[in-house]
Parts: C-alpha cells; structure tokens; sequence
C-alpha cells in the first residue's frame, strides 16, 4: 500500500501497530518552510538589500531612463569605433514650426528625420545619428540631434543641411541651430559632453546601493550634471539610428557597456583623450564662398546638384537664412 508524502513513519504512535515494518524506519520528519514575514511596504522584499528602501521609480514621460542612457552612450561609443563619430549637433525647436501642435509631434519628427537621410545619402554621406526629445521653459517641444558629418567642410555640410530643412518643412528664424563649438568637435571628450548635456532629463533622484550603509546618485556616478527638471514627453523620449541601434551593435560584436562605471568611462573621458587637437584649421572651418548645395523634391532620382533658391542672395547675406520672406 502506498503511503501518502509528507506524514512522519517513524513516531511512536506508528511503530505501535506496525512493528515488522522495516522499510520506514529510515524515513526522517518532513521540515516545513517557515512563514516569511513580511516587510514593510516601500521596501527591498528579498535579496542582500532586504528591508531597505525601493529605489524610487521614473516617471517614463518625465524622465530618460537608465536603460535610454545606456543605449545612447553605447551608440555614441560604437560609432567612434566605426570611424562615424557623431560631431555635429542640431537642435529642432518645433515651436518655430507653424501649424505645430505636440500630437502631431511623432510625426513631424519622422518626416523631418526621413527628409534629412535622404539629403544625406544624395551627399554620399550614411545617416548615422541620435537624438533626444525635450520639453523646456525655454524652447518649448524641441529635438537635439547629434550626427555624423566627415570632416572635411563640416561646418559648410551642416549650415547646407540646416537651410534645406529650413525651406523644406518652412521653418521660422531660429527654429532650426546647428552647433559645432568654435574649434569642432573632433575629439572624444567633446562629443561626450554634448551628449552628457542632452541627458540631463536623467530622474536625478534615482540611487543604487554600494553596501548596506551607502548609497550612490546614478547621475552623478555617470557624470550627469542636475539643470533643472523636464517637461512631459507623452511619445518616445530618445532613440538611435538603425546603424546605431541594439541589434546593428549585436550584430558587430559590440560589448554592452552597462555598469555605472563604464558609463562615466564613456560620458567623462580621461585627461589623455582631451588633448586631441585637429591638425588643420581648414578641417574645422572648411572652405567659404562656394554656394550651398540643395537637394528638392523636383529631382528626387537624381544626385545633389550646385541648385539655389530664387531667394538665394537673401541667404547667403545671413539676413534671412531659413528663406523668410
């Protein structure tokens, strides 16, 4: 007859009828888990950190979260390593756009993204960027981009590409900033502290435990400076190129760089990267009097060719250079 699991063989009241049965005698008394207390609400339930206070969770609208961060600072990294560094940075104030509104935000931002590859690929240049979406007291709804522009006539390339996009989406003055520093942004520090700015929408409340007695401000172990706080971004907060992305870095053997210390690696060069100087002031500058190069939708098919708008003079005067009239 089988016995059930779990009743004790081996007690007294059991070898009292059942003397000749040897085979339980070896068998031991079942030990119960104890009950788990509980702990206090708002605290770690289990692990080495147990009863400790949760770190807060973000808010994903309000705030760029760590793994966003992660991704951003590997893609910076990764196209270094691909010989693409990301030197140029715009920023996209929406306001300026007329007709705007923030539901059609996600849109807008495509159309805007889709339009600047494409004049990118005309160039022989392989779009490779990432941006950032920011809601401010100063500039509203508004996108920073940091892409790649070769190094030779840079800054021409950017100011080109600024004017297209300009008069292709109707921009107001102002709507659209190319920013390259006064001497480039040639070496690794450099492209690390744009970066390092656009992530100041990091939750600078979040923490992580060192040991039981310490803890540690995630911002400002990766080296992220507190400016203040950020609007609600109902959409997507930051992203990537294809090129740039997960499975591209996946893809090419990239390690994930993911502890908070190989992020400030990241995001605050040592001294010895910030002594990097261009060699020629001709890379940084590039060369002036040569007209803008403009791609429209007339000739879609066809390579960028020396074509300028009627109002031409107007832009290149630096009086009207989105083409207001």
């Amino acid at each position: 007859m089988r016995m059930a699991k779990g009743i004790d063989r081996t007690g007294p009241s059991c070898r009292q009828g059942h003397e000749s049965e040897a085979p339980y005698s070896n068998l031991r008394p079942v030990h119960r888990r104890p009950s788990r207390r509980p702990v206090p609400p708002g605290t770690i339930p289990r692990g080495p950190y147990v009863r400790l206070p949760r770190r807060p969770k973000s808010e994903r609208n309000r705030f760029l979260s760590l793994n966003q961060v992660a991704n951003l600072t590997n893609a910076l990294a990764f196209a270094d390593s691909q010989d693409r560094s990301l030197s140029v940075q715009i920023t996209v104030a929406w306001e300026f756009l007329p007709k705007f509104a923030p539901a059609t935000w996600s849109a807008q931002q495509t159309k805007l993204m889709k339009t600047m590859s494409e004049w990118l690929r005309h160039c022989g240049i392989k779009p490779t960027y990432v941006w950032v979406r920011e809601v401010s007291d100063s500039l509203w709804h508004h996108t920073h981009i940091q892409l790649h522009i070769p190094k030779r006539q840079t800054r021409r390339i950017a100011r080109e590409l600024v004017t297209f996009l300009g008069h292709s989406f109707g921009f107001l003055p102002g709507g659209l900033k190319e920013e390259l520093g006064i001497y480039g942004m040639w070496n690794q520090a450099m492209r690390a502290g744009g970066l390092r700015y656009w992530l100041k929408g990091i939750d600078h409340r979040d923490f992580r435990y060192r040991s039981l007695n310490e803890t540690v401000n995630v911002a400002a172990a990766i080296g992220i400076e507190h400016r203040g706080t950020q609007g609600i971004v109902p959409i997507k907060r930051a992203g990537t190129s294809q090129n740039l992305g997960r499975a591209m870095r996946r893809a090419t053997g990239w390690t994930e760089r993911r502890s908070l210390e190989d992020l400030r690696v990241i995001l605050r060069p040592p001294e010895t990267l910030k002594k990097t100087k261009p060699k020629t002031m001709g890379l940084l500058l590039g060369h002036r009097g040569r007209k803008p190069l403009y791609w429209t939708k007339a000739d879609p098919k066809g390579p960028p060719h020396r074509r300028v708008y009627p109002d031409v003079a107007k832009v290149q005067t630096g009086a009207n250079r989105l083409g207001e009239t």
